[in-house]
């Protein structure tokens, strides 16, 4: 029997952390082997050995990896290729999950393509796709978390993730149409089951992933704080911040509901996406269309002003967990100065239990 690749390409936000997770921990399936380049993450591997330079190298500063990338490339194109070995001995099916093949370009696919190919392999693509105002929403939360200083969608890096129809293009362009199945992410229903289900593993009934927490809408307007005014220049600039990791595993403890856009923020942005919505909705059989609030909640953020604004429970909460006096300033960029001055403390503290 021929072998398959299924080759999974995100788009992030759409669960591919958590089906990472799966693959590298629980995949038991001898039948499957899954490609990582030796990390849950496939992305790096794959990234940083198909793509052609400099976009190769953006996953490695990202992530405040320290040496010479070369070293890391080199690595990780080992690791890539003892993985392929093993599946060729075994005469298993390769599994490759890395979100960043999505806005990758068209030559880091073909790349990729023509070193699959030498394994002899039927190679389909399997993405996924969420509604433009969730999608847009979960993306602005992780680029805070990623650096970003700047109230913004689809600015820098992630611009190309939501051009849609250019990125399932190049796909079908390089792999084929035939070879390309596209999927609604939902996240009421478990995804990772659902791509298990397209590749025929099994999972454990019992098992639960959800491998990215959210950060509240408290926990943002502080790291947004920091970012503008005592993180480093440049979103994905290297090096990175130490004890960022740590940082926002703290800032997962800030209470409070997640993240929502005010539907004046929303609306041109959403307007620029729909213009391929026809065409998406062709080649996809579903509509990415998401109606911007009509009623907006009193916390939706509208502008930056919106971000620079701390009730006091946050204050009191940053306070607490720094040893310092509650920031009197309420809003403001005052403000937002002293509270990234607390932030950026609290980065630097020795990790301990969070009050």
């Amino acid at each position: 029997m021929a072998r398959c690749c299924f080759l999974h390409v995100g788009a992030p936000k759409t669960g591919s952390t958590s089906i990472q997770d799966a693959l590298f921990h629980d995949l038991a399936d001898g039948r499957l082997q899954y490609v990582g380049g030796g990390a849950a993450n496939g992305s790096f591997a794959v990234n940083s050995v198909f793509d052609p330079p400099p976009e190769n190298e953006w996953t490695f500063h990202a992530v405040g990896h320290e040496g010479r990338f070369e070293d890391w490339r080199d690595q990780c194109a080992r690791q890539f290729d003892g993985e392929l070995e093993r599946a060729r001995s075994r005469h298993a099916h390769l599994v490759i999950s890395a979100e960043s093949m999505w806005s990758a370009s068209r030559e880091g696919q073909k790349n990729l393509r023509r070193r699959l190919a030498e394994e002899q392999v039927d190679i389909r693509v399997i993405a996924y796709l969420r509604p433009w105002i969730p999608w847009g929403t979960s993306m602005l939360q992780e680029a805070v978390k990623g650096g970003r200083k700047v109230l913004a969608i689809g600015h820098s890096r992630d611009r190309d993730v939501f051009e849609v129809r250019k990125r399932l293009q190049t796909l079908f362009d390089v792999f084929g149409r035939e070879r390309v199945t596209v999927g609604l992410y939902d996240p009421c229903r478990c995804v990772v089951r659902d791509f298990f289900a397209r590749i025929g593993a099994v999972l454990p009934h019992d098992r639960q992933w959800k491998v990215n927490e959210r950060l509240s809408l408290e926990a943002l307007k502080l790291l947004f704080a920091f970012n503008r005014f005592a993180g480093p220049v440049g979103e994905w600039g290297p090096p990175r911040p130490q004890g960022m990791p740590r940082l926002i595993a703290r800032l997962q403890q800030v209470p409070g509901p997640g993240l929502t856009l005010h539907s004046s923020f929303l609306r041109p942005w959403v307007a620029e996406r729909e213009i391929d919505n026809e065409w998406i909705e062709r080649e996809v059989g579903f509509s990415l269309s998401s109606e911007a609030a009509e009623r907006d909640t009193e916390n939706a953020v509208a502008t930056e002003a919106d971000l620079f604004r701390y009730p006091e429970a946050t204050r009191d909460w940053l306070a607490r967990q720094v040893d310092a006096p509650v920031i009197r300033l309420a809003e403001g960029t005052d403000a937002a100065r002293a509270v990234a001055d607390q932030v950026d403390q609290l980065r630097r503290r020795d990790p301990s239990p969070v009050a």
